[in-house]
């Protein structure tokens, strides 16, 4: 019998702890996004041990796949407003987006000429990408037309990002690692400037915000997941060191009350339920 948890989605306090639910073990894990508190879905990369890429969609602790393993790998996947799967494909340096219905592809287009990372869709179903090579946040339409190019001086190499209804949040691995956080209502058109920035990490990578505006993100060198609430002035780690089982997070994913974490060289990712 699968086991299913309650999902609280309108959120009103801070959430304070994470209780470990269960692990799931996916092959060549690497980046990982909740269509609803009870499904996750799960980019495959391929590596060593893992000859075809794909993604897998994982309800309660029964996996099935989504996208079939082929010869590529899935480097990044977000679930759209439309709950369509959104995945940078590595191998072709492509774009794809899937209809989760019928599992049919419905666009696809080439990214420009880069290093991309990490990649989030907002509540328009605008696709947010990172470009570690020009340091910036590019915005795309799922068509594939580019809408706006986001850059300023602090944004150093950035690799990570997550988006919802009231700002950006990106992970920059330059020189001085640190997190950045930008309120839409706050931009102008040209440089867009951070409303905090937060730089007490070595290796920023995953990064998540949730309805509250809270931001969790994986310190990945010291073995944590850290919470950012308050605008910044609030900081405590809400996985620790210890229920990673000494492993190190590497991808992030929120929804509602539910906390998923992705290992390092690892094919674990370990489920949570966030309490106040």
């Amino acid at each position: 019998m699968m086991l299913l948890h309650t999902v609280y989605l309108h959120l009103q306090k801070h959430f304070t702890k994470a209780e470990h639910l269960w692990d799931i073990e996916v092959p060549g894990a690497h980046s990982i996004s909740f269509k609803d508190g009870d499904t996750l879905f799960v980019s495959q990369v391929i590596g060593e041990n893992v000859h075809e890429g794909g993604i897998i969609k994982c309800t309660g602790l029964q996996q099935e796949s989504f996208l079939p393993p082929h010869a590529c790998s899935y480097y990044a996947v977000a679930i759209g407003p439309d709950e369509e799967v959104v995945a940078r494909n590595g191998t072709t340096n492509e774009i794809e987006i899937y209809s989760q219905l019928e599992k049919n592809k419905v666009f696809s287009w080439p990214l420009p000429a880069g290093k991309h990372k990490g990649l989030a869709v907002n509540k328009d179903g605008l696709i947010y990408m990172c470009d570690t090579s020009s340091h910036s946040v590019r915005v795309y339409h799922p068509t594939g037309d580019l809408i706006r190019v986001i850059q300023n001086s602090d944004m150093k190499s950035p690799h990570y990002l997550a988006v919802n209804h009231r700002g950006l949040v990106v992970t920059c691995m330059g020189d001085e690692p640190a997190v950045l956080y930008f309120d839409f209502e706050d931009q102008e058109d040209g440089e867009w400037e951070p409303d905090w920035e937060f730089g007490e990490f070595e290796w920023p990578s995953g990064v998540a915000i949730d309805d509250n505006n809270d931001i969790y993100v994986c310190d990945t060198e010291d073995k944590k997941v850290v919470m950012i609430a308050a605008g910044g002035d609030l900081t405590f780690d809400m996985v620790t060191e210890e229920m990673l089982g000494g492993k190190k997070p590497f991808a992030v994913a929120v929804y509602g009350n539910r906390l998923a974490v992705q290992l390092l060289d690892s094919d674990v990712v370990k489920l949570y339920e966030l309490t106040s």
